[in-house]
């Protein structure tokens, strides 16, 4: 006994066949690419936009009318046939945009601590090794805030 999702609709295989290519094609999609050519086919130009007030003053059976919705139709299938893509591309689009500003503002930071660094150094280099250890010597005998000012601790006691 076959599984019901494993039994086919009647037609079911002639669905998909192969291109050219040798790309696997959906024939219905190319049924249907077909269908709406024919019909956009029949209007005249321009066409009116789907849902205008040009587009609602037209009688209900003009070619321009119905042409008008096949292109919204096919509009909104060629969107859901390359959803997957657009995505991706709209993604990428915005990680590189992520990663531009995240790259700018690491360069900013960089060129902001080279030049408060650059200053600090330069006082430090121009300065002899006795003098840069005079200094260090004096700061290290300095009290600093929150030292407790008893025994070993620097101060006065």
């Amino acid at each position: 006994m076959t599984h019901l999702n494993e039994r086919g609709r009647p037609g079911e295989k002639a669905a998909y066949s192969k291109s050219l290519a040798g790309d696997t094609v959906d024939s219905t999609a190319v049924h249907r690419k077909s269908w709406s050519r024919a019909l956009i086919d029949k209007a005249t130009r321009p066409i009116q936009r789907y849902g205008s007030p040009e587009w609602c003053a037209l009688p209900l059976d003009h070619p321009n009318r119905i042409a008008a919705v096949v292109l919204a139709a096919e509009a909104w299938a060629w969107d859901w046939e390359n959803l997957e893509a657009n995505l991706r591309r709209e993604v990428e689009s915005l990680r590189t945009a992520f990663k531009q500003e995240e790259d700018a503002e690491y360069a900013r930071s960089v060129a902001e601590h080279r030049k408060v660094w650059s200053r600090k150094s330069n006082s430090v280099v121009l300065m002899s090794f006795e003098e840069r250890r005079r200094h260090q010597l004096d700061e290290a005998g300095r009290p600093r805030p929150g030292d407790f000012p008893g025994r070993n601790g620097g101060g006065v006691a």
